[in-house]
Formats: C-alpha cells, structure tokens, sequence
C-alpha cells in the first residue's frame, strides 16, 4: 500500500511540473497552449469570444544589467503572483509564456472589458512601487497587447497570439506601460 502511495505522488508531482513553470509557479506555455487548443474547440461550436492578453515586463534586460539576474527573477516570480491575483473568475488563468512574457486568457468579454481588463494588470504591476532605475517610468511597468476573437472552425488559435503579440508591440512602440488592443490597423502593411 505504501509502494501504491508513493507511486501516486510521484505521478502527482510529475504532473505538477509537466504544466507549471518552474520559477514562477504558474501555468507554463505548454499547459496555456493546450488550454487555448481547447478553449478555442469549445468556443468555435458555442460561438463564444476569447480574449488572449500577452503582457511583457518593460525593460527588463535593462532591469535584469541593473540589479541582477536573481534580482530579476524575484519580479518574475512578483508579476506572476500580481496577475495570478487579478484573476477575476475561475476560468481565466495566466501563464508565463516564455522569458519576461505572461499570456492571460480569459473568456466571453466584450472588447471594452478585455482593454478595461488589461489597464488593470498594467495599473496592478506599476503600483508594486518596485524601483526600476533603467526605466523612463523610475518603476517596473509592464505593456500588454490584448486581442479578442470569435473562434471559427476554419480558423487556427495561432491567429488570436499573432494579433495579441501586433498589440503588444504597438503599446511598447507608444511608449510602454500601457495595454493596447489589437485592430485591423496596426497591421504593418495597413
């Protein structure tokens, strides 16, 4: 019995780490890929709307050549927690997505909600009043691209991560520390 005991909690603990970031603790890319996979199959049949938010720390190479890396992935490990906090209901969830960028997915919200939604996580990190020398704004800040769809069958999730990184880099290029979301014209080519 005690052999069957063990067995499970080592099949517990692989499973834990197979969908969770090790330094953050949070859902890693791999667990928000699969999620947004099946979120999207769910949505694509009830005809919901998805919101993906991809949020980058502002400067954070800048921050890291400051203060140093152990100094870095402490505001790592505080950013997740800040927006692992801000989780408004049990089906949005947040997710390192690589690096210094977060993805927080959430579902049926209008595109004044998602926007709404990702000034509050903006406004949640800068008011962490952490000193951030390297950065115009004096504090850790962080910019959010946020794109909201309809998921249709003939459609890949890939497209909702494209549009959300597009927004992202427009919030970084009008100045950082600010959430942006995703139109047809921030298309390059537009």
């Amino acid at each position: 019995m005690n052999d069957r005991k063990a067995l499970q909690q080592s099949k517990n603990s692989l499973e834990h780490l197979v969908i969770h970031d090790s330094l953050t603790g949070i859902y890693n890319r791999r667990y928000f890929e699969s999620e947004l996979d099946e979120k999207w199959n769910c949505l694509t049949k009830s005809k919901g709307s998805l919101t993906l938010m991809m949020i980058d720390v502002d400067y954070f190479k800048r921050y890291n050549d400051t203060y140093g890396h152990v100094a870095g992935d402490e505001i790592l490990k505080k950013v997740a927690t800040s927006l692992t906090s801000a989780m408004r209901r049990i089906t949005d969830f947040t997710a390192r997505y690589g690096g210094e960028e977060f993805i927080v997915l959430a579902v049926e919200m209008t595109a004044e909600e998602s926007i709404n939604y990702a000034r509050v996580l903006c406004a949640k990190i800068r008011s962490l009043n952490v000193p951030h020398e390297g950065s115009p704004h004096k504090f850790l800040t962080v910019s959010c691209g946020v794109a909201r769809m309809h998921p249709l069958a003939n459609d890949h999730s890939k497209v909702l991560i494209k549009q959300a990184d597009t927004a992202l880099y427009s919030a970084k290029a009008n100045g950082r520390n600010q959430a942006q979301i995703y139109s047809a014209s921030l298309q390059p080519n537009s």
